[in-house]
């Protein structure tokens, strides 16, 4: 709890991190409780393109519906899929970087040739190709497509971490003593990477 506090503290100090943080909170506010408190308003045929009011703050759009209102219920599903595909990326990334600092040999090799490949690749324009030939049905499709093309800086960050831990003294014993792999990894290593920032 005294960590939580002194970083919140931290935040209130820099004027730029507060205000930020609020920017921050209000978006959450409106992804979360925004569409159950704010409908979206139609104002028909004769309603559309008008500008900002106090009857609709951000104006209307092409089919006379209110902007603000598509805004918040937007948010939503925005945030979703933000969160699912920093946890799918983080899950592949921490996964493979492990993998291959760890196990190293021709894995690495492998695991860091794929890493490579995909840190050259432009986003946008591979999401533009593959909105050509890929339907997104759901918000969870979407994540797995953003997450599938942003693991790999985090996989390289993590193999470092991971190659130079295994070198330490406790991973040598560990050996010695016959742990398996895996047990070195999650028990051993991954609780030494907690605290690790990129």
């Amino acid at each position: 709890m005294r960590a939580v506090g002194s970083f919140f503290v931290s935040i209130y100090r820099n004027k730029r991190s507060f205000v930020g943080f609020l920017i921050l909170m209000m978006f959450v506010f409106f992804a979360t409780v925004g569409p159950e408190i704010i409908p979206i308003r139609e104002f028909g045929f004769s309603g559309r393109y008008q500008g900002p009011s106090w009857e609709h703050i951000l104006g209307t759009d092409y089919q006379g519906r209110d902007i603000f209102g598509l805004l918040v219920h937007g948010s939503r599903d925005v945030l979703y899929i933000g969160f699912c595909s920093a946890l799918f990326s983080i899950l592949i990334g921490f996964l493979l970087g492990a993998i291959a600092g760890f196990v190293g040999g021709w894995v690495d090799r492998i695991i860091e040739f794929i890493a490579n490949i995909f840190l050259t690749l432009p986003q946008i324009p591979v999401l533009l190709i593959l909105s050509a030939f890929i339907s997104v049905s759901n918000q969870l499709v979407m994540s797995l497509i953003i997450a599938f093309l942003s693991w790999a800086q985090l996989c390289r960050m993590v193999r470092s971490q991971m190659m130079s831990l295994k070198n330490r003294e406790f991973i040598s014993v560990c050996r010695v003593m016959g742990f398996s792999k895996l047990y070195i990894i999650v028990v051993e290593m991954l609780p030494n990477m907690v605290s690790y920032r990129s």
